[in-house]
């Protein structure tokens, strides 16, 4: 065999390798029924409590192998609800989140590690037109071919422009957002 096709086959075992590995995160498939993403948020001193009910994601994870695992969640912004008319029919205005413009809200996990309490990922979030990076500290369970994920992460609305003109400021609608997540998912 000549040098020449030792190195050709050498390249092509290389690329092959590479290819299958950065396939080996396990895929999974939302079980949408099971799964929710919850938000609190004070207003006038109470308490808001507040849902998407609809959003979507693409799950490539492994917890043995973090390097090759990916995730992106899609949050319909249209979906969201509070349970109030009149705030609800606010909240998707240009003055929130404006989904004329900004439909969806987007999380982009791109690394993940291990942690004390389970994992963190960090990613980017995208929501109105405002990308900041974010780390998501989350808990896992594996039981056969479902997962359950659990995640609470507090965020600066304004960082992400959401209230606008007279709800920029916090004095009506505190800054902070406190999200809980919880995913089910199959193995696929």
């Amino acid at each position: 065999m000549s040098v020449l096709r030792h190195v050709a086959v050498a390249v092509v075992g290389n690329l092959l390798v590479g290819v299958g590995a950065g396939q080996a995160a396990t895929r999974w498939i939302p079980v949408t029924a099971a799964s929710r993403i919850e938000f609190e948020v004070s207003q006038a001193g109470a308490t808001v409590k507040g849902e998407f009910r609809r959003f979507s994601s693409d799950i490539a994870f492994d917890p043995n192998d973090l390097p090759s695992s990916k995730v992106r969640v899609e949050v319909d912004a249209a979906s969201v609800s509070t349970g109030a008319e009149d705030r609800d029919r606010e909240l998707p205005k240009s003055d929130w989140f404006d989904i004329a413009r900004f439909p969806r809200a987007v999380f982009e996990a791109e690394t993940f590690e291990r942690t004390e309490k389970g994992f963190m990922a960090r990613g980017t979030l995208s929501l109105r037109d405002v990308k900041q990076p974010v780390a998501l500290p989350f808990t896992l369970d594996i039981n056969g071919e479902i997962a359950r994920m659990d995640a609470k992460l507090d965020l600066d609305r304004t960082t992400f422009g959401i209230g606008q003109g007279m709800w920029t400021a916090s004095d009506m609608v505190g800054k902070t957002v406190s999200l809980t997540i919880h995913l089910e998912a199959k193995r696929n």
